[in-house]
């Protein structure tokens, strides 16, 4: 069936559209789902301008009601989304039309092929299952709001994919089973609109591209289990490499201590490329950094408190003789890696000295350091143990069981009275020297 939107008064730009109801029936169109995330794309791209497409099966264009269809991809066909305004700029060959909103609906499972065109910052194109929905971000700076509506599993197996990216079936099982809990857990926290973000923010999700057989039969063996502690779903959170000892969440965090995220000593990370490592950072421009970011005239820092794991918990920022401000090491650690690349400072595990002109920091571990160590993940499926021997050893007294009987519980939330209460932290030590000078 192919609709021509020539006959219904579409065909030119100049036209604005305003909700007429199409005849054209949805029925070969796969139903919504409802076991479903809603998972906004792009954000920190900001689109402008966006380009679908689909290799194999057609994709249907539709507004806000039922049969309401505006124009169908064959494949290979592009169709270009811009922002006009207030309104979404369609473009498909030489017809175009506009829209307030749009559902972008593939048939027979087809895969939607996205790039952005316009933005903020540039992103290779994805390649997604599901369904779309596009409208316009109302915000100070208006961008395109994209939403994948992808079926559960299949944002597990995808994530996992991009998280993980390990060929082991235990350590994939055990991401799949804290995928599914964080997504589960964090539904409803950003409004109504959107479940939860693509990016760093949130959990890594790049649509079926990276997708490995390890991730997809991870979702498939471990479909509906979430991580509980009595009865609730958990902060599932994960990390790259422990250095040999993960971390409290109130030694890194500074929220009340939970207590199925205590630190443990972990010999599985051994194998892992960033046990150890080292980084030379210039002086000149680290202090000017910290003194951008804190408004004062950094002239070195102190190493303060560390936590019971030797992780860094503060950095004493000094001026001439005196303490000018202490600064949470994770605030620390991001302005470094923020400044300087990603990978610059790799954890809060870290000592420091000063080589001429440069900061040398020497340390372990890759990430936060709170909750399942993936590297120690991986060694754990090479020794034999399986996927929920993995989750029992990296979180205290949890257990592993059907979604259904899981209580969701909001996220964390951390106070300065809880921070002020929290335990771990070793006394305070008086610095015997300061770092740069």
């Amino acid at each position: 069936m192919h609709l021509s939107l020539e006959h219904c008064g579409l065909r030119t730009p100049s036209l604005h559209w305003i909700g007429v109801l199409l005849t054209v029936p949805l029925l070969a169109v796969a139903p919504v789902r409802t076991d479903e995330v809603r998972v906004r794309l792009f954000e920190e791209a900001a689109p402008r301008a966006l380009v679908v497409s689909a290799e194999q099966g057609l994709v249907f264009l539709a507004g806000a009601g039922p049969d309401n269809v505006l124009a169908e991809l064959a494949p290979h066909q592009q169709a270009t989304i811009r922002m006009r305004g207030a309104d979404l700029h369609v473009t498909l060959g030489e017809t175009a039309f506009y829209a307030l909103s749009l559902r972008i609906l593939p048939h027979d499972g087809a895969l939607l092929d996205v790039e952005v065109a316009e933005g903020r910052t540039p992103v290779a194109p994805r390649r997604y299952p599901g369904r779309l929905t596009v409208s316009i971000d109302p915000s100070d700076t208006p961008t395109i709001r994209l939403i994948n509506h992808v079926a559960l599993d299949a944002y597990v197996a995808c994530v996992v994919a991009r998280e993980y990216g390990f060929e082991d079936l235990e350590g994939a099982k055990a991401m799949a089973v804290l995928v599914r809990t964080f997504v589960l857990r964090a539904a409803g926290t950003l409004g109504d609109a959107y479940d939860i973000v693509d990016h760093r923010l949130a959990q890594q999700y790049d649509g079926m591209i990276p997708l490995t057989d390890a991730a997809r039969e991870a979702a498939r063996q471990t479909e509906g289990e979430v991580l509980t502690y009595h009865g609730e779903l958990v902060e599932a959170v994960y990390f790259s490499s422990s250095g040999g000892h993960t971390a409290d969440n109130d030694a890194v965090w500074e929220g009340r201590p939970v207590p199925y995220l205590r630190g443990v000593s972990d010999p599985y990370d051994a194998a892992s490329p960033q046990a150890r490592w080292h980084t030379a950072l210039p002086r000149r421009q680290l202090l000017d950094a910290l003194s951008e970011q804190y408004d004062l005239d950094a002239e070195g820092f102190y190493i303060g408190e560390r936590s019971r794991d030797g992780r860094v918990q503060t950095v004493q920022l000094i001026h001439g003789d005196g303490i000018a401000r202490e600064i949470p090491s994770n605030g620390f650690r991001l302005l470094v890696n923020h400044r300087f690349g990603q990978n610059s400072l790799k954890s809060t595990l870290f000592d420091v000295r000063r080589t001429g002109n440069a900061y040398v920091f020497e340390g372990r571990g890759f990430g936060h350091g709170v909750g399942l160590n993936q590297h120690g993940a991986l060694e754990m499926a090479r020794q034999g143990f399986g996927y929920r021997d993995i989750l029992a050893f990296y979180f205290t007294d949890v257990t592993v069981q059907q979604r259904g009987e899981a209580t969701p519980q909001p996220f964390l939330k951390e106070t300065p009275a809880a921070a002020a209460n929290a335990t771990g932290k070793t006394p305070r030590n008086t610095p015997s020297r300061r770092v740069g000078w």
